[in-house]
């Protein structure tokens, strides 16, 4: 295993493009299937475990502004042992990860 997501993750992305038209959306979606065909990519479906650790995670930070996909992905990152994240979402650097898309 090289990388991982959790399908929480793509849907986060497919969500925030949603209301780009015909051509983003088209774009965002071959996206998606490249990195949940790529052999090298261990994509990391959603359980009711993992909901209701993600939900013990986010309940735990009130003074954050984290969604239950972070958490969901940053308990998954942890089990994993991952510390570094393809995103530019500070939230995961305030939780101690290294983020890879500086802004």
């Amino acid at each position: 295993m090289i990388d991982s997501a959790t399908k929480g993750v793509l849907e986060e992305f497919l969500n925030y493009y949603s209301g780009g038209g015909a051509f983003v959306r088209e774009r965002a979606c071959r996206t998606v299937e490249t990195i949940a065909s790529n052999a090298r990519v261990h994509l990391v479906s959603q359980s009711r475990h993992f909901f209701i650790e993600g939900l013990r995670r986010y309940r735990a930070r009130p003074d954050k502004s984290y969604s239950l996909t972070d958490c969901i992905s940053m308990n998954v990152m942890d089990g994993l042992k991952i510390r570094r994240v393809l995103t530019s979402d500070r939230h995961f650097e305030q939780e101690g990860y290294e983020i890879l898309l500086k802004t």
